[in-house]
């Protein structure tokens, strides 16, 4: 199942990066006992490798 989500992660990518146009999903995730979660994926050329206030982006790592 994950190299399954992982090709299609790949695919959208590689798709996307060659029409060079913005775009965001969001995956839902839910462990067996109903804890939900989800994960926002997107593509936008003025993104860095750091965190992005203007994308919504937070440092969550915190540090003693």
């Amino acid at each position: 199942m994950k190299e399954l989500v992982f090709t299609f992660l790949l695919l959208v990518l590689s798709w996307n990066s060659s029409s060079q146009e913005e775009f965001s999903f969001t995956l839902y995730f839910e462990d067996a006992i109903g804890n939900k979660d989800s994960l926002i994926l997107g593509y936008d050329e003025l993104a860095t490798n750091g965190e992005d206030e203007e994308f919504g982006e937070e440092n969550v790592i915190f540090n003693d």
